[in-house]
């Protein structure tokens, strides 16, 4: 039996169509879009806040903030407009400058004693309203060994009554053209046994996903490679109990088993990708999927394809 496993949340494109849609392909938990509070009508008239009834269970609403008063005010607008929301999750991770300068999302991370009010409120606030609080960082302000913090963040944010985790392998000020530091998991979920830890960073197949499985943690998050590969939850999970995932052999070139090289060298969608796809458009069609982001979707899904 896999982990649970997590998707992302990533701006514009884990939205509540492609979420649904994954959910469908085998992810157990699915991340919201980033909601910034401090301009809630916007992120509201994005969309940000839709979800399918059926999915409301199995999905995290993530928020941005960084005073007081805007957690107080997200925590009690989510819960009004989603009774039964399961998870509310403070960002603290994304890695933008203009986040860090205004000491919001991955900003927080520069600021302790900020951390540590905000994380606290959350989860008083979440209690109180029956909802999980929980907080995704990263593992700190630089990939540097001395800007890496993760160990003091994770035991400000137990003193501070958070019990769930995600972080991302990656500290900021450190793309994703450099690989993720799973190095410093190493003992993390042994030394921090209280904490519910997920891990997150270049997940892109079973053999990584099992790289991850070995820090013992209580899930493990994907993110861009379900944004071309859905099915990677799917791979993931039968690969547990087989040398063949859903969609062929596993190539580690391709690493989407949904593509596949044809006799002439050249990459293509397998029939069941095509078909996958198909279902993809039908969904967001129904939905009113706004058109620039499903252009972005299909790109995505086209991926490793040859022109």
């Amino acid at each position: 039996m896999t982990l649970p496993l997590y998707f992302a949340p990533i701006h514009r494109l884990s939205n509540w169509v492609y979420r649904h849609f994954l959910l469908e392909q085998g992810a157990d938990f699915v991340f919201s879009e980033l909601i910034m509070v401090d301009r809630w009508d916007e992120e509201v008239e994005k969309d940000k806040l839709l979800v399918f009834p059926e999915d409301l269970s199995r999905t995290i609403f993530q928020i941005g903030a960084n005073t007081s008063e805007e957690i107080i005010f997200a925590v009690a607008e989510l819960k009004k407009i989603h009774p039964q929301i399961r998870e509310i999750n403070l960002n603290m991770g994304c890695p933008q400058s203009s986040m860090q300068k205004r000491r919001v999302c991955g900003g927080l991370l520069f600021d302790k004693d900020l951390m540590f009010e905000l994380s606290k409120l959350l989860a008083i606030t979440c209690k109180q309203n029956g909802v999980v609080p929980s907080v995704k960082l990263r593992l700190g302000t630089g990939p540097e060994e001395e800007h890496i913090f993760i160990r003091e963040y994770l035991a400000l944010l137990r003193d501070a009554g958070i019990m769930k985790v995600y972080v991302h392998a990656r500290p900021l000020r450190y793309n994703y053209s450099h690989p993720a530091m799973w190095s410093v998991f190493s003992s993390l979920t042994h030394d921090f046994p209280e904490l519910e830890i997920i891990l997150n960073g270049d997940v892109d197949s079973y053999e990584s996903y099992l790289e991850l499985e070995k820090y013992s943690p209580v899930g493990v998050m994907v993110g861009r490679t379900a944004l071309s590969n859905p099915l990677i939850f799917q791979q993931i999970k039968q690969s547990r109990f087989s040398s063949r995932g859903v969609v062929g052999v596993f190539n580690p070139e391709l690493k989407d088993l949904g593509l596949l090289r044809g006799s002439d060298g050249l990459i293509m969608l397998s029939v069941e990708k095509k078909k996958l796809i198909d279902d993809f458009l039908l969904l967001t069609k129904k939905e009113g999927l706004r058109e620039e982001i499903l252009a972005t979707h299909i790109a995505y899904l086209h991926k490793g394809v040859s022109k």
